[in-house]
């Protein structure tokens, strides 16, 4: 909707009616991805001059620059009582606009009765633009989904006087445009009013509706908030690029919530020393409220069925109630790992999709054996299938593959899953910075800086067969060699009830990798393929 939509002709009469069939360009204008086309189709008779304008405003308009917002206005204004009702999706993805646009568009908003779905990019800038564009789309009662992206104060006074029937929410505060250059947009607020910006108070309009919603960058400070409202729709929370969470107001405000994905970033802030006492305060106050009853606003949820996320955000949340789907990603999480048995035998997961990788201080693939072994009775009754993906560090000196192995092989063992996916990725990239293997990082780059005489020579260089790489490192030959069918031979023979197995390497230097499965027609015979990249 970025083409110019201010030369639409005004309708035309007397004149003869298309060569093809009215429904025949009804569908041209459906189907086709140019506006100019679909634009010249309309304006030709009087009757695509209404249907045709209903279906151009039946597909998502984004609109990004003035211009364009502009001819959409006078689009819109061209046919007052019957266009406007007719759009469905508005993404306005611009800042600053004239104060006599947004006017414009804040005086036909309340025409818009049909329009389900609305996204700003910035709308702070867009608000401000016209102090009457907050009551205009406040207007918007038919909204099903909004997303809105660095928000600010004039977000908050729309979001307060809105009353649609919002079932999708999608909120990011970033940073605020009328502060000083790199402040975010809590630091503008006193930490005294941040529980009223609270998710759990600020969207208590939508209390009734709404069932998803994304928060990012949404600070809501350590004190225990209680919610007014219960948001008994509520099943999907994402929370992103926050420092802390705590899920007491959560747990009371969204009784009915079953999927929670959580990505802080906050394991790049942390020492590589020792525990955080900020975090671990944030976990055992997590933990403590949940274990509380709900007449003293404890309690956790009972309806929760998949948790996504890095392990140390989980492990912060300190989950106490049974997740049947765990996506955890632990390639960050060294020092927290020793607390992943604790934090399986709260949730107790029927799948578990474990993300891991060795370094010089911890091995992943040996904490998660550990974990499988120490956790209770009750979670290892619990589960079934068990993704892991292995991420294993060429140069790491102090960690044995064949060990790491046999250990997560004595682990599961104890425990009758029924499916296990197990993927051992050799990230052993050759080192490029010296030796054999020093290369430049492009032929442009290296033409450059080479003398001129080398360069005329280089077509005679190319001709010069290349030495070959270098032999295996040990750790590459301990990837390589490692016996993947007898492994999984051995996990068929002593685990009677999987029934789905597949264990992978990926052999170094992108050299394919070799796959083990267990045949799928009841004879427990261990099939082994290799596959070349």
């Amino acid at each position: 909707m970025n083409e110019r939509m201010d030369s639409t002709p005004k309708e035309s009469t007397g004149t003869p009616p298309p060569a093809l069939n009215y429904d025949v360009l009804l569908n041209v204008i459906t189907q086709s991805r140019s506006l100019q086309t679909s634009l010249a189709i309309v304006s030709t008779c009087r009757v695509l001059y209404h249907d045709g304008a209903r279906i151009l405003l039946g597909k998502p308009i984004t609109l990004s620059t003035e211009p364009g917002l502009r001819s959409f206005l006078y689009f819109l204004r061209s046919a007052p009582l019957s266009r406007p009702q007719h759009l469905r999706d508005l993404s306005l993805h611009m800042s600053d606009i004239q104060p006599k646009l947004a006017r414009r568009l804040g005086r036909i908003c309340p025409s818009m009765t049909g329009l389900e779905s609305l996204s700003m990019w910035f709308p702070e800038r867009i608000l401000a633009s016209d102090p009457g564009l907050v009551a205009g789309l406040a207007k918007l009662d038919s909204l099903t989904r909004l997303s809105l992206s660095c928000s600010g104060t004039l977000v908050c006074t729309l979001l307060r006087l809105l009353h649609a029937p919002l079932k999708i929410i999608s909120l990011s505060w970033g940073y605020d445009d009328f502060s000083p250059p790199g402040r975010i947009y809590w630091e503008t607020v006193d930490e005294d009013d941040w529980p009223e910006h609270h998710p759990t108070i600020l969207l208590e309009n939508f209390a009734n509706t709404l069932e998803e919603l994304t928060c990012q960058w949404w600070y809501t400070g350590e004190e225990y908030i209680r919610p007014r409202k219960t948001f008994p729709r509520l099943q999907r929370l994402s929370i992103e690029h926050v420092d802390s969470v705590y899920v007491a107001p959560y747990v009371q405000a969204f009784p009915n919530l079953a999927q929670v994905s959580v990505l802080t970033y906050i394991e790049e802030n942390m020492s590589c020393d020792e525990v955080d006492e900020d975090l671990e305060e944030n976990h055992e106050l997590n933990v403590s409220r949940q274990l509380l009853p709900a007449s003293v606003h404890g309690g956790t949820w009972e309806y929760m069925e998949e948790f996504e996320g890095s392990f140390v955000d989980f492990y912060v949340l300190g989950f106490a109630c049974h997740i049947p789907r765990l996506n955890l990603d632990a390639q960050s999480s060294d020092l927290y790992l020793p607390f992943l048995a604790e934090t399986l035998s709260h949730t107790r997961p029927t799948y578990l999709k474990f993300t891991t990788y060795s370094n010089n201080d911890c091995d992943g693939l040996q904490w998660l054996s550990a974990a499988l072994r120490e956790m209770s009775p009750q979670a290892q009754s619990s589960l079934e299938t068990i993704e892991a993906q292995y991420v294993f560090e060429r140069s790491v000196p102090n960690v044995d593959l064949a060990a790491a192995m046999e250990e997560f092989a004595s682990a599961i063992e104890e425990i009758n899953i029924g499916a296990l996916n197990l993927t051992i990725v050799a990230n052993t990239r050759p080192d490029f910075t010296h030796g054999d293997w020093a290369v430049w990082n492009s032929a442009t780059d290296s033409a450059s800086v080479l003398p001129a005489a080398k360069r005329r020579s280089e077509h005679t260089a190319a001709k010069v067969p290349r030495k070959p790489p270098p032999p295996l490192t040990a750790k590459e030959r301990m990837m390589e060699d490692f016996d993947v069918a007898q492994y999984t031979r051995r996990l068929v023979e002593a685990l009677q009830t999987l029934r789905d197995v597949e264990i992978v390497i990926e052999r170094p230097r992108q050299r394919g990798r070799r796959v083990a499965t267990l045949a799928r027609d009841g004879s427990r015979t261990v099939e082994c393929l290799d596959y070349e990249e």
